[in-house]
């Protein structure tokens, strides 16, 4: 029984390295990644028929790009051309199939139609493929240079500044896009908001590291594993948020003490700071050595 406690020791060195292993990585994300499409169209979340050449794989990818980017932001990766950004307090966006139909077009443009982005709508044109417009048009980090006085994106080419300023509207909390195959995928999609054409990418502030860093109401859990503030309960994309959480639909916004919540999601925290993974694998390590 000498040689349980160093066995403990090192179960806990294994479940910490698990914990390690992310969806957050400081890089560009892969642009190929397979989601799979349909030549049929799919009910959104299984419940909305819209005509959508869209599969709920492929609708959750695209909130999966936008958070993914917003994430990069919020915790400072150094991939970026001009090195860390500052960072920001961002909420999570969600899929809406209600937004998803209301940006549905019957026909195909013409053929000279530029299709490009107005008003509320943002579109976009691609080849017909497995994987998602989403990540495929977002720019590699290289190519991003960020103005660290006004966090304004210092570049000539306009369609990467579109993308990335669409993907960091501070008031997107929400998107919704309807596909149709008109030769190639047309792709237009909305947030209810104006799609924004000027101005800073962001604000800058500070990523949440608990729940208290939530400040609006209906996003006031902070998934500390992308420094993103969220809304409780399950939805259309609920990648990282717990069954737990979801079945407790815990609130704790009034008590500053670690929550069920916070004490579940914390966890991931370990990812967007490594060093805290190399401390505890020694701590673990030692003890073991220690109790052998």
């Amino acid at each position: 029984m000498a040689g349980l406690p160093g066995a403990i020791a090192v179960i806990v060195i294994v479940l910490v390295g698990t914990v390690a292993d992310s969806a957050y990585v400081c890089a560009t994300p892969e642009k190929d990644e397979y989601v799979r499409n349909v030549k049929v169209p799919e009910k959104c979340n299984k419940t909305l028929e819209t005509g959508s050449l869209m599969s709920d794989e492929y609708r959750q990818s695209i909130v999966d790009a936008i958070n993914l980017y917003r994430s990069l932001i919020a915790n400072q990766c150094d991939k970026f051309e001009s090195g860390k950004p500052k960072s920001a307090n961002f909420r999570k966006i969600r899929y809406n199939c209600t937004l998803e139909q209301e940006v549905k077009f019957s026909q195909c443009p013409h053929w000279d139609d530029t299709w490009t982005t107005s008003g509320k709508i943002y579109r976009r044109r691609d080849t017909h493929k497995n994987s998602s417009i989403f990540f495929r048009l977002g720019p590699y980090l290289e190519q991003l240079s960020i103005d660290d006085k006004n966090q304004e994106l210092v570049s000539s080419h306009a369609q990467l500044i579109d993308v990335f300023r669409y993907y960091l509207d501070e008031n997107a909390v929400e998107i919704g896009c309807f596909m149709k195959l008109c030769g190639q995928d047309h792709v237009q999609c909305t947030t209810g908001h104006e799609v924004p054409s000027s101005g800073p990418l962001y604000t800058a502030g500070n990523r949440c590291q608990s729940n208290n860093d939530c400040k609006d109401a209906q996003h006031p859990i902070c998934d500390m594993e992308y420094g993103l503030c969220d809304k409780e309960g399950r939805d259309f994309s609920h990648l990282h948020i717990t069954n737990d959480i979801i079945e407790n639909n815990v609130n704790t916004m009034r008590n500053d003490t670690p929550s069920i919540t916070e004490t579940t999601i914390s966890s991931k925290a370990i990812t967007c700071h490594p060093v805290f993974y190399s401390f505890f694998t020694l701590v673990a390590f030692v003890v073991g050595m220690q109790l052998m």
